[in-house]
């Protein structure tokens, strides 16, 4: 088994048989990275694989040091440019529900 596949972590929004001959049996769910996963998502193997966009993340992160450099207040609700509101901030935690959702379709397009 792929190192990659056996410490995937688990996201039940995309529970889904795989393609081979024990489909009825097995579930793969997981994160991995496009290029990892490419193989598996050009053969039908595997159908999507899901994480985090890091271009995305880094923006908001960048931001959000900016903000608290020049000491202006970030609570829930503040609207991230390009990433839109906060939905979640505790502590020092953000939260989004803005998955990276890569397919067959759209992997090659992030070369990492």
């Amino acid at each position: 088994m792929d190192s990659w596949l056996s410490e995937a972590k688990v996201h039940l929004e995309l529970l889904r048989p795989c393609e081979n001959s024990m489909s009825r049996v097995l579930w793969w769910v997981g994160t991995t990275s496009p290029n990892q996963a490419g193989q598996y998502l050009d053969d039908g193997s595997m159908t999507k694989s899901i994480l985090w966009d890091p271009g995305e993340a880094g923006y908001a992160m960048v931001w959000l040091a900016k903000q608290v450099l020049d000491k202006k207040q970030v609570s829930e609700g503040t609207e991230i440019p390009t990433i839109g509101k906060i939905p979640s901030l505790k502590e020092n935690t953000i939260t989004y529900d803005r998955p990276l959702i890569l397919d067959k379709g759209n992997r090659k397009q992030y070369d990492f």
